[in-house]
């Protein structure tokens, strides 16, 4: 495959030149390839809407600062995530009616209970949670005059908390339940998504933690093979840390050279980019910050690690644009 640091679009359309018989000969892509590039391209609609499920980790280590934003990984987190859905429900009413077009999930694990530890924080589509009174409204501060005063904002769909440890393993298999209902309910729909925001590795008490981390991988592999005409279910992942950013990598050997655990951990279990979720990172800029999302071999990951604020809340647009 070319690995050019130019656009999909360019290498599209030069692709296309040479099956005319263009002077420059390219490597025909394989079968696997064809068939991975071939899904992921059904809309989401009313009739047949999407799924995105956003687990959260919120064990005791989510509490500390996140880099220069002022708010703890916790609190970030849950706002990042409360913003994307209140834009999803400004964007999806565009008259009187809401237009139904996603189904959210948000999943919270964090605590030393590996059962209670565990809950879904909310779940509807968009409008359910446009409607539902259950979640409090942010105020914001505008300055009127020589006054602040505060107004009624969006809404606050999670509620940041950070305490115990991760039971990492038993929150995908919640979202595991809630894919199989899912497809069941849509069996045309678009493939569902999960985005995975964390801090550390998975861990419960009473357990080796290689053990558990494996119980992860396994439930994960499962997950991964749920599909839909559209494609299998992807998995994606953000890892919170202080280290030097890295995202959208494919080189398993650029990722062991960081010799980071949690960061190898959390790639492996992570989807390769479909074209078209490669082509909405790139549209929200992402590639300026990591240019391996324009190169076909090896495949990127949707996966990024280090992340400051504005790629954190970039890669939450481009994954549920």
């Amino acid at each position: 495959m070319n690995n050019n640091n130019e656009s999909l679009d360019a290498r599209a359309i030069a692709q296309a030149q040479s099956a005319q018989g263009g002077s420059e000969k390219k490597n025909q892509p394989s079968k696997e390839e064809k068939s991975f590039n071939s899904h992921y391209t059904q809309l989401w609609s009313s009739n047949n809407p999407g799924l995105i499920i956003f687990l959260l980790d919120q064990s005791a280590s989510m509490a500390e600062l996140y880099r220069s934003t002022g708010k703890s990984k916790a609190q970030y987190a849950a706002d990042i995530v409360s913003d994307q859905i209140n834009e999803f429900i400004i964007k999806n009413k565009p008259s009187e009616t809401f237009r139904n077009r996603v189904r959210f999930v948000v999943i919270g694990y964090g605590g030393n209970d590996p059962v209670t530890g565990v809950q879904t924080l909310l779940a509807g589509n968009v409008e359910d949670l446009a409607l539902s009174t259950q979640f409090p409204i942010r105020e914001k501060e505008i300055k009127k005059g020589d006054k602040i005063i505060k107004i009624g904002g969006s809404k606050q769909f999670v509620t940041p908390r950070a305490e115990g440890i991760t039971p990492m393993k038993e929150a995908f298999e919640v979202a595991k339940g809630i894919i199989d209902n899912f497809i069941e309910k849509y069996p045309n729909a678009p493939a569902p998504l999960i985005i995975n925001i964390s801090d550390g590795f998975p861990e419960v008490n009473g357990k080796n933690q290689k053990d558990y981390q494996q119980e992860v991988v396994e439930i994960v592999k499962e997950i991964r093979k749920k599909e839909t005409p559209d494609g299998k279910t992807l998995v994606f992942n953000i890892h919170i840390g202080e280290g030097t950013p890295v995202g959208f990598e494919g080189d398993e050997n650029k990722i062991k050279s960081l010799n980071d655990a949690c960061v190898q951990f959390l790639f492996d279990i992570s989807s390769f980019l479909p074209k078209r979720y490669r082509k909405n990172a790139i549209g929200v800029g992402l590639d300026e910050d990591f240019p391996n999302l324009v190169v076909d071999e090896p495949k990127p990951r949707g996966f990024i690690s280090n992340a400051d604020s504005k790629q954190f809340h970039k890669f939450i647009i481009f994954g549920t644009k």
